[in-house]
């Protein structure tokens, strides 16, 4: 069993679908198909069920995932920490475009500060591709909201972020207004504003989707509609409306990807991040 074919085991058994599989690594199907065969035939029982819509993982491909998910995780670690010299060391940090607009780059100051060998490079995105790049060890870290969850990451910090309504003026009646919001659907910040609509017993007149904070901020100040944000990220020309208690607040976190060993670039941001968070 070498660690070739325990990547392909686990890349099918995330995917469940070897043509999904194959895509993702850059293989053919019949690759794939063939490394699969002779696992299986090297540990004499199967790993997947094949149906016509995909694979699902029986109890000794369960069994075999935990193993291979573990040993994994030390080669790509491993890899990393010998590669590494404190010249070439790099953090790779994701968050949210509304916490890298207004936090991350103070973080990243102070990071820099103290370790300026250390190179630095942030990705933002929504949630579950930050989630899904750090549980790849494509990211030594994220800052999502801590409605995600996943069995290969964990949170080393949880905050909260206080939320407002935002209006280009003190219109007393938001309600009549469209909305505007992320077009992602799984946003909190755009599901609390239309929990705050399901509150009040009313539909938004519309819904207006951009991809961007800037966007976000502009459609509002332009009088387009209203939006749900961090109190942080809120110019002051735009005007704030208060939220009810219940709403007032979202949970925060910070992920890493489970491992035996943590780089020394990010326990060092981890030790920051308790420090001014």
């Amino acid at each position: 069993m070498e660690s070739p074919e325990l990547r392909i085991f686990q890349c099918v058994a995330e995917e469940l679908s070897f043509s999904r599989a194959a895509d993702r690594l850059g293989y053919v199907q019949s690759n794939i198909t063939l490394r699969i065969q002779k696992l299986e035939q090297e540990l004499g029982v199967p790993l997947f069920e094949r149906t016509n819509k995909g694979v699902t993982l029986l109890p000794a491909g369960e069994k075999l995932l935990h193993y291979a998910n573990q040993v994994i995780n030390l080669l790509d670690e491993g890899k990393k920490e010998v590669a590494a010299t404190p010249a070439q060391a790099v953090l790779r940090i994701g968050a949210t475009q509304t916490f890298a607009a207004q936090r991350l780059p103070i973080l990243f100051s102070r990071y820099n500060r103290d370790f300026p060998q250390v190179q630095i490079s942030m990705k933002t995105g929504n949630q579950m591709e930050l989630l899904r790049h750090v549980t790849h060890s494509e990211l030594d870290g994220a800052f999502i909201s801590d409605q995600f969850h996943d069995e290969h990451a964990e949170a080393v910090m949880h905050w909260e972020e206080e939320l407002v309504l935002i209006s280009s003026s003190s219109d007393p009646h938001p309600l009549e207004q469209p909305i505007i919001v992320n077009a992602f659907p799984d946003c909190p910040y755009r599901r609390r504003l239309l929990e705050w609509f399901d509150r009040q017993d009313h539909q938004p007149v519309s819904v207006m989707e951009f991809d961007t904070l800037n966007a976000i901020l502009t459609g509002v100040k332009e009088g387009m509609g209203i939006s749900l944000l961090p109190k942080s990220v809120v110019p002051a020309d735009v005007h704030c409306l208060p939220l009810p208690e219940e709403l007032r607040h979202v949970g925060m976190q910070f992920i890493i990807k489970k491992t035996a060993a943590k780089p020394e670039a990010l326990t060092s941001f981890i030790q920051i991040l308790e420090k001014d968070m």
